[in-house]
C-alpha cells in the first residue's frame, strides 16, 4: 500500500500510472488527478482502495476514468470537477463505499452518472451541480445511505429526477434547484427517514425545491411521516405536488410561493402540524390545501394570493405561536376560514387587502379575542 498523498499532473504519463501499479494497489492517503494530458486513466487498472480523498479536477483532455475499474472504496471524499472533455464514468463500476462528500461538479459533457451504479453508501453529501448536458442521474439509484445533503443544481438538460430507489436513509436535506429543464420529481419509494442528522437548532435547513421553471410534478416519499427539517416549494402555473403525502408533521417552515390556478398541492392534505413558520405567497389557487393543519408554532402568513378568494382551506388551525399576517391580497373576501383560531402568539396583522373590510378583520380579532393574542394588532385595508 502506497503511504501518504498520490498526486499526478500536467507532466504525468501512463508509464507513470504502471510504475504505481508495479509496486501498490492501494493508497493510504489521499489522490490527486490534475490537469494531466492524457484521455483516460488507463495503467491505474490495479487501483483497488484509497484510504483518504480522490480528486479529479480540471483535466482538460480526460474522457473517460477508464483504469479506475477496480476501485472499490474511497474512505473519504471523491470530487470529480470540471474536466471539460469527460463524457462518462462508467469504469467507476466497482466503487460501492463513499466515506465523505460525493461531488460531481462543472464536468459540460458529462451526459449520464452510469458507472456510481454499484455504489452503495455515500457517508457525506452527494452533489450534482453545473453538469450542462447531463440528461440521466439513474446511476444513482444504488444508493441506500446519503449521510449529509442531496443536493441537484444548476443541470440545465436534465429533464426528469428519479432520486434513488433504493435510498432508505438521507441524513441531511434535498435541494433541488435551479435545474432549467426539469420537469419531473419522483421515486424515493423507500426513503424512511431524511434529516436525522441535521441538529435540531439549525432552524435553516429545508428540504427545497425551487427555481425549476418547467416543474410540472413532484411525487414519491411515500414513506415519510415526519420532516425534521423545513419545506421550501416554489411552483409555477400547474405544479403538482403529490408528494409527502404521508407527512403529517413538519418541525421546520413550510413556504409555498408561485403556484399558479391550475396547480395541485394534495400531498400536503394530511399535514396537521408545522413547528416553525408557515408562509404562502403568490398563491393563484382558489384554496389553500392544508385542510388538516392544526397547529403552526411560528408565524403564519398569506402575502400577495391575489386570486385566493378565502381562508377556508385552512380552517383547523386553532392555535398560531408568533405572527398572523394576512397582507396584500387583493382577491380575499373572507376570513371565515381562521375563525377557528384560539390564539395568536404575537402580533395580529390584517392589512391591504382591497376587498376585507376593517370590520370583518376586526370581527375575527374579536373572534380570537384579544386576550389570546400577545403582540400588537393593526388592522388596516
Amino acid at each position: 500500500m502506497y503511504q501518504g498523498e498520490l498526486a499526478f499532473g500536467p507532466l504525468s504519463t501512463r508509464e507513470d500510472f504502471s510504475a504505481f501499479c508495479e509496486a501498490y494497489d492501494a493508497i493510504d492517503g489521499d489522490l490527486e488527478i490534475q490537469e494531466i494530458a492524457l484521455v483516460t486513466l488507463d495503467g491505474l487498472d490495479c487501483l483497488c482502495g484509497i484510504s483518504g480523498s480522490a480528486r479529479l479536477s480540471e483535466n482538460v483532455a480526460l474522457v473517460t476514468v477508464g483504469g479506475l475499474r477496480s476501485l472499490a472504496y474511497i474512505g473519504g471524499a471523491l470530487r470529480i470537477e470540471r474536466n471539460p472533455a469527460l463524457a462518462n464514468i462508467s469504469d467507476l463500476g466497482g466503487l460501492e463505499a463513499i466515506g465523505g462528500d460525493l461531488q460531481i461538479e462543472g464536468n459540460r459533457i458529462l451526459v449520464n452518472l452510469t458507472g456510481l451504479n454499484n455504489l452503495d453508501e455515500v457517508a457525506g453529501s452527494v452533489v450534482v451541480r453545473d453538469n450542462r448536458q447531463l440528461a440521466d442521474t439513474s446511476g444513482l439509484g444504488g444508493i441506500s445511505v446519503i449521510g449529509g445533503d442531496l443536493i441537484v443544481d444548476g443541470n440545465e438538460l436534465l429533464g426528469n429526477f428519479a432520486g434513488s430507489s433504493s435510498l432508505q436513509s438521507l441524513g441531511g436535506v434535498l435541494e433541488i434547484t435551479d435545474n432549467s429543464a426539469l420537469r419531473a420529481v419522483a421515486g424515493f419509494n423507500n426513503l424512511v427517514e431524511l434529516g436525522v442528522n441535521v441538529p435540531p437548532d439549525d432552524g435553516g435547513r429545508q428540504v427545497r425545491v425551487a427555481a425549476n421553471p418547467r416543474l410540472g410534478s413532484v411525487e414519491g416519499f411515500p414513506q415519510l411521516g415526519t420532516l425534521p427539517v423545513g419545506l421550501i416549494v416554489e411552483g409555477g402555473p400547474s405544479l403538482r405536488l403529490g408528494a409527502f403525502a404521508g407527512v403529517s408533521v413538519i418541525e421546520g417552515q413550510l413556504e409555498l410561493r408561485g403556484f399558479g390556478a391550475e396547480s395541485d398541492l394534495s400531498g400536503l392534505a394530511g399535514l396537521s402540524s408545522v413547528g416553525a413558520d408557515v408562509v404562502v405567497e403568490g398563491f393563484g389557487g382558489a384554496t389553500l390545501p392544508l385542510g388538516a393543519l392544526a397547529g403552526v408554532g411560528g408565524s403564519f402568513r398569506v402575502l400577495e394570493s391575489h386570486e385566493l378568494p378565502d381562508l377556508d382551506g385552512v380552517s383547523a388551525i386553532r392555535s398560531i405561536g408568533a405572527d398572523l399576517v394576512i397582507d396584500d391580497n387583493d382577491g380575499l373576501t373572507s376570513l371565515l376560514g381562521l375563525h377557528g383560531l384560539v390564539s395568536v402568539g404575537r402580533d395580529f396583522q390584517i392589512t391591504n387587502n382591497r376587498r376585507i373590510e376593517d370590520e370583518q378583520a376586526e370581527g375575527l380579532r374579536d373572534a380570537i379575542g384579544e386576550e389570546n393574542i400577545g403582540g400588537v394588532v393593526t388592522i388596516s385595508n
